[in-house]
């Protein structure tokens, strides 16, 4: 079931993006507790592709780029 729900996050329509992070995290953490292995620049990439389809031209931008900067995502969105 947890995996289902990290596959298939989506920010809900009146999600703010601290909402979005605080459910994500707390999916991303029981999965890690069963032992599940991420990369950072993995769960930065599904959080940013997760934000609204009319999402900040911010997130589309860093999307854009080939490489993605060692950073956690909250940094990068400014929360």
């Amino acid at each position: 079931m947890l995996i289902q729900e990290y596959e298939t996050f989506r920010m809900k329509e009146w999600e703010t993006i601290r909402n979005v992070h605080k459910r994500f995290t707390h999916i991303v953490n029981h999965l890690k507790g069963l032992g599940k292995i991420f990369e950072e620049e993995k769960i930065n990439v599904k959080v940013l592709k997760s934000l609204k389809e009319h999402g900040s031209q911010r997130s589309q931008q860093f999307l854009n780029q080939k490489t993605l900067p060692p950073c956690h995502i909250l940094n990068f969105l400014g929360s």
